[in-house]
């Protein structure tokens, strides 16, 4: 049974009238499921129904086979949750599913309809509230995913300025970090670090750099704005040089919000130090769909540091400052902030924009390896949305030969660890000239189909995530599925 919600009374007395989410069940939750071809036992999706003949589990996935008659079984699936002691301050559940057929979600033997639950007065309780879901899988699924989460809005129609974006973190060093949020208004705002107020001033877009910090240590912390404020959460601090890392990369994710929120879900479980998006988070440069990103992004970015690099996306549709606004990384005397690198432990990443030319980053990017090598940085690390080497051949995408001429040498000439990518839909993985190239475009943008080149080492079209794990300068990748599944392991020394 999920205690998630259990914390929200103390929220609500600290902050009056507001309106916020919150995760009630995620990945992993354990639930109870039957599966067959008859018919459902009668009221299957009451609270009161005993399932305690059903199977418990909490596997990230469910095989299914078709019965003797070809046709496909049900599914049936029932998880409990807890609001806490003030259940009628929530005004609306949200379900994330979408399994590979027909569906039906119940709360409390409602139907919710549209994955969106309006909570109607006397539905909810406390405790023991219960999700029951019905799948109808279409002919020939081999499996059923469970990523489902479900949140929860709370309070009445929001009054004052309201926390829209965030909180988000960015830049870590080994002594802080920057704390991101926005407001639907300007409003006065605060960063609450362990205790500690920092002033996020009073316009719409809050940053706040928090200093003086220890190496690798968490902290708790929330923001406040307007007289209402966020949920609690942690953030840790850079490490110092010496202990191995685990980071994820994933890119592409502008197009379907169903990918987009499965992927989230997994990095979650993931835990990675922090995060490297290749590009492309949105589909169009504008206000509606940058709130999508933050909205379905938010239970990684609320604990996981992002650094992002320009897609063409970002760049070519609509209000391309609206990557600098939300994500003041960079100097912004230096290629408008765009191309810009970081320090994390034994890693450095220099982060490129691959939508202007590069034979003047080539220049600054020798410059910079240069001096995070004397720094003493174990592994560095290029990330740019179009790399240098693909093997499909979509028509604008494929390899990019600007970055083979500028990119490529400087990076074997500092035996770079590799070059990450994004821009072509699919995943690969590959070595050109003795440079390690990784394509991992496949965060939710329509898939394209693979190709093969002597370069190529592995590859797949799919929707999928990476991760790193690092040990001085030795490289652990793995590339894992939409569920999870490892479709490629590597490892390497530059």
């Amino acid at each position: 049974m999920s205690k998630r919600a259990l914390a929200l009374p103390s929220l609500l007395a600290l902050s009056g009238c507001f309106s916020t989410h919150y995760s009630l069940l995620a990945p992993g939750d354990e639930r109870r499921e039957l599966v067959t071809d008859a018919p459902p036992p009668e009221n299957w999706n009451l609270p009161s129904f005993d399932d305690g003949a059903w199977t418990r589990t909490s596997a990230a996935s469910e095989p299914m086979s078709p019965a003797a008659s070809g046709a496909m079984p049900a599914l049936y699936i029932r998880q409990r949750f807890d609001l806490g002691p003030d259940p009628e301050s929530y005004k609306q559940l949200t379900l994330s599913f979408n399994p590979p057929g027909d569906f039906k979600a119940y709360i409390n033997g409602q139907s919710m309809g549209a994955n969106v639950f309006p909570c109607a007065a006397g539905v909810m309780k406390s405790t023991d509230n219960l999700l029951a879901i019905e799948i109808h899988p279409a002919v020939g699924t081999k499996t059923v995913a469970f990523d489902t989460t479900l949140s929860g809005q709370t309070g009445a129609k929001p009054i004052g300025p309201q926390i829209v974006k965030g909180p988000y973190l960015l830049s870590p060093t080994t002594d802080g970090i920057t704390i991101a949020w926005e407001t639907d208004s300007p409003a006065a705002s605060l960063a609450i670090v362990d205790g500690q107020a920092y002033d996020g001033g009073a316009q719409a877009q809050h940053f706040v750099k928090v200093t003086g910090l220890q190496s690798d240590m968490a902290y708790r912390y929330h923001v406040e704005a307007g007289g209402t404020h966020s949920e609690e959460a942690d953030f840790t601090t850079a490490p110092a040089p010496g202990r191995r890392l685990r980071f994820a990369v994933f890119g592409d994710n502008r197009t379907d919000g169903d990918v987009h929120r499965r992927l989230v879900g997994l990095l979650e479980a993931e835990a990675p130090d922090f995060l490297l998006n290749t590009g492309d988070m949105v589909g169009e440069s504008n206000a509606g769909e940058w709130q999508t990103f933050f909205d379905i992004e938010y239970p990684l970015l609320i604990k996981t540091p992002l650094f992002p690099a320009m897609g063409n996306h970002e760049n070519d549709y609509d209000d391309r400052t609206l990557f600098n606004r939300y994500f003041p990384i960079g100097n912004q005397e230096v290629y408008q902030g765009r191309v810009y690198s970081v320090d994390y432990g034994d890693a450095h990443v220099a982060l490129l924009d691959s939508n202007q030319p590069l034979e003047s980053q080539a220049h600054w990017l020798d410059l910079d390896l240069t001096a995070a090598e004397q720094r003493g940085a174990r592994a560095s690390f290029v990330v740019m949305h179009w790399g240098p080497i693909c093997a499909c051949a979509s028509v604008g995408h494929g390899s990019n030969d600007d970055a083979i001429e500028s990119i490529e040498p400087v990076a074997r000439a500092h035996r770079v660890a590799a070059i990450l990518s994004g821009h072509n839909h699919l995943y690969e993985r590959g070595v050109d000239n003795g440079v390690n190239y990784v394509v991992t475009g496949g965060g939710g943008a329509p898939l394209v189909a693979t190709g093969w080149i002597a370069q190529t080492r592995a590859t797949q079209s799919v929707n999928h995530y990476v991760m790193i794990d690092l040990l001085g300068d030795s490289v652990h990748l793995t590339a894992k599925d939409e569920t999870g599944t490892v479709i490629d392991d590597a490892q390497w020394t530059p």
